[in-house]
């Protein structure tokens, strides 16, 4: 990614585009917006940067690292809250989501129904392989055996490791990458 060259001026325009913050802790981008309008963008010295990669940039005063993620620890793609961001690598990026796979009937991340053995069916991904969890009768013992499979093999997996209610405990409290 490219590196923000920022000046006192940007830094002052771009807080101006933030909104305070919500009941989460959440600073939303109150601006422009990629073209899929899930993330945040800004203009600064003629060229187009994500604005919670602006944000982490300004709060950290360095550059982010070659080849590293700046990973919302909230979920909220809008937030630029510092104090909600982490450098981390690709693969502590991909793990920190939250929801299923679109289309899933189980609407659990890592659950699926197999048609042919009538059961659900846990799978987890890391590091290019996919491993088997098991085969279930019971949803919700096909959703604790997926988060134990994930918390097994992923070492970012923020809702997992505290549960969605608590994910603002989790916002204030540094992680490994």
């Amino acid at each position: 990614m490219k590196p923000v060259d920022l000046k006192d001026k940007d830094v002052a325009r771009f807080w101006k585009k933030v909104a305070g913050p919500n009941n989460n802790g959440c600073r939303l981008w109150t601006a422009g917006k990629g073209v899929d309008g899930r993330y945040g963008r800004i203009q600064v010295a003629g060229k187009a940067h994500y604005t919670h990669r602006v944000a982490f940039v300004i709060a950290n005063g360095r550059q982010i690292k070659p080849g590293a993620f700046i990973d919302h620890k909230c979920h909220v793609t809008l937030c630029v809250n510092p104090q909600h961001l982490q450098e981390v690598t690709a693969k502590a990026n991909s793990e920190n989501r939250s929801g299923s796979q679109q289309g899933t009937k189980s609407g659990i991340r890592g659950v699926n129904w197999n048609p042919t053995h009538k059961l659900w069916v846990v799978r987890v991904g890391h590091a290019g392989k996919r491993y088997l969890g098991g085969y279930f009768r019971d949803l919700q013992a096909a959703e604790a055996a997926a988060i134990a499979l994930r918390n097994s093999l992923h070492t970012n997996n923020l809702v997992d490791r505290v549960g969605p209610s608590e994910i603002q405990n989790a916002v204030d409290s540094p992680l490994r990458n």
